[in-house]
């Protein structure tokens, strides 16, 4: 089984585990056991992420197409509140607790996806009320 390809990898979820050079050792020695593309404890990032960067939010959460949504907000007092919500959900997002199981982590992710969700959805709907 190919680890590099597989969801765990590329969703980016156990970035803040696998790049802890340090306190990442067991979980990457653990990765050696169940993928056979990994054949060293200290292996290089196949995306190119340097050793210590632990705090990124998952590519789960689609953070371009949310900046461009965000791009698209009117500078109203309606639009700035839609901002800050949004704002505060991704920087939750960049410091995740650590979880116990892979499941946990994706139903953490997803809860905040969705409230990105409707907070963007929530500005766009009462901004077409208006027109």
């Amino acid at each position: 089984m190919n680890f590099f390809n597989s969801e765990h990898c590329q969703t980016k979820a156990h970035c803040h585990n696998c790049r802890d050079k340090v306190n990442g050792r067991g979980f990457r020695a653990s990765l050696m056991k169940s993928f056979d593309d990994i054949k060293r404890v200290d292996f290089k990032c196949p995306d190119g992420m340097k050793w210590g960067a632990t705090k990124q939010t998952p590519k789960v959460i689609q953070q371009d197409r949310i900046q461009k949504r965000l791009a698209d907000i009117p500078d109203t007092t309606q639009g700035r509140w839609v901002r800050g919500m949004v704002k505060q959900c991704l920087d939750t997002l960049k410091d995740p607790p650590q979880f116990f199981t892979c499941k946990d982590r994706r139903a953490y992710n997803q809860r905040w996806k969705d409230k990105i969700d409707y907070y963007l959805s929530f500005q766009f709907q009462n901004e077409s009320d208006i027109i």
